[in-house]
């Protein structure tokens, strides 16, 4: 971390993003230049990325679980300029994961963009720009 960065965090900050970011703990950092290189970095990363995001727990968890590529999908509301569906799909066994799917009105076709909406409850109706409290209205 430079002398301009240090000043820019409080100390307790700093020193959490400088333990955080140790040369250390960059077992992955990707160093090569040729497509060769990206492969074998691939092979050696993606091991421990899926671990450490959790899909070897899920996948024992999940007991051959394949997922459920069936979308449920609600009946669509149209407006003047665009329509909005809502629907889920079971991420994991008994884990429905909802979404809301905005596409311009009218024929096609469109380029498409996946938004996450994070953690809100609602998440995925603030970025469709429906307000369900005062909340994401303010």
């Amino acid at each position: 971390m430079d002398e301009a960065e240090q000043k820019r965090y409080p100390d307790n900050i700093r020193l959490y993003l400088d333990r955080i970011h140790a040369p250390e703990k960059r077992k992955f950092t990707f160093h090569g230049s040729s497509p060769d290189e990206v492969e074998q970095w691939q092979r050696r990363a993606r091991p421990a990325l899926r671990e450490l995001i959790g899909l070897n727990r899920i996948a024992g968890e999940a007991d051959g679980f394949q997922g459920n590529l069936t979308i449920e999908k609600e009946e669509p509301c149209d407006s003047d300029s665009f329509v909005r569906q809502y629907g889920n799909f079971e991420t994991e066994p008994e884990v429905r994961l909802p979404f809301c799917m905005l596409r311009p009105a009218g024929p096609g076709p469109f380029p498409l963009a996946i938004i996450s909406h994070g953690h809100e409850r609602w998440g995925h109706d603030i970025l469709a720009g429906v307000a369900r409290d005062e909340y994401p209205k303010g």
